[in-house]
């Protein structure tokens, strides 16, 4: 459990925990034909869907870094937002928000 950020100390919070069960072998690329992608200007990280990870290996992949990598510590640039810790997990940014 973390503070919120300042301005969000005063109100009442609930806490909701949300639980999946991913299917493993949905290779985890990105739809290119989305405007909303597009506009963001999302890139593929592989030539091809098939040498995409798939939901299994990146799961895994992700608790065996997790807290082995060096976090970087971001404060908020602005009175009451958030601090983040920044952590690089086969190239993608995970941001752990204090």
């Amino acid at each position: 459990v973390v503070q919120p950020p300042a301005d969000q100390r005063n109100v009442t919070r609930l806490g909701i925990g949300y639980f999946t069960i991913p299917d493993y072998h949905v290779k985890l690329a990105p739809l290119t034909d989305s405007p909303v992608l597009q506009r963001v200007g999302i890139q593929r990280r592989f030539e091809s869907d098939e040498n995409a990870p798939t939901m299994e290996e990146w799961r895994k992949g992700r608790s065996l870094a997790y807290g082995q990598s060096k976090t970087v510590w971001k404060s908020g640039e602005q009175q009451g937002e958030a601090k983040v810790d920044e952590e690089i997990i086969n190239g993608i940014v995970l941001k752990h928000y204090k």
